[in-house]
């Protein structure tokens, strides 16, 4: 299993429940970091060359969207009145931001330390995550459908083991302050993206900016 960048900068969290979610009032603004891909032990035909490529492609959107889309669920939260008090940086802004830092992609985020990237990026705290994907296809089987934008969508016939997690970074105490997994098994048709989407919508209910919690405490 891979670890995210950041992640690997601190491997634990001694804080309580209590002191985590107080950590988490604190915090006014949050940017999504680009989220750790990666693919093991994919299990091609030797004549599905184009299979191939196109699973390349969605690692590629997995790579480029993840991203946006968990940035997108913390939106959801904050309309629904659950995170009123935080702002979510845009991520086209966090993108351009860290282009300036010489970080194109989550593999870049190595080298950064994490209160070197919420300073320059004007956050108090960073949300920093991985998907890992092992896959074995079915070539004979996959589908690949158009979109009405012109981009294609490999629908695979495969048995998947999904492993996912999101870790929040708190920017005084330069620390991850809370980190969450959640690993998914699936047989059958369906993108890759919507496998992984499913991991992240199970993340985003326990994050410590989802008043629900606090009100469990």
């Amino acid at each position: 299993m891979i670890i995210s960048p950041l992640h690997a900068q601190q491997k634990k969290t001694p804080l309580s429940k209590k002191e985590v979610l107080a950590l988490a009032q604190q915090h006014q603004s949050v940017a999504v970091l680009p989220v750790m891909v990666e693919l093991e032990d994919i299990k091609l035909p030797s004549r599905s060359e184009q299979t191939a490529e196109l699973m390349g492609w969605n690692v590629e959107a997995l790579e480029n969207g993840l991203q946006s889309f968990y940035a997108d669920k913390l939106y959801e939260l904050k309309m629904k009145g659950k995170m009123n008090w935080v702002n979510i940086q845009d991520p086209s802004t966090t993108t351009k931001l860290l282009a300036e830092l010489g970080v194109e992609n989550a593999e870049d985020l190595r080298s950064k330390k994490m209160g070197e990237l919420a300073e320059h990026l004007g956050v108090d705290a960073l949300i920093s995550g991985y998907v890992f994907l092992k896959v074995e296809l079915d070539a004979d089987r996959s589908v690949v459908l158009m979109r009405p934008d012109g981009k294609a969508d490999l629908y695979l016939n495969m048995s998947s083991i999904s492993e996912s997690g999101f870790q929040l970074w708190d920017a005084t105490l330069e620390k991850r302050i809370w980190s969450k997994e959640h690993n998914y098994y699936f047989k059958g048709i369906k993108p890759p993206y919507r496998i992984t989407e499913y991991n992240f919508s199970n993340l985003i209910k326990s994050i410590p900016y989802n008043s629900k919690l606090k009100k469990k405490q």
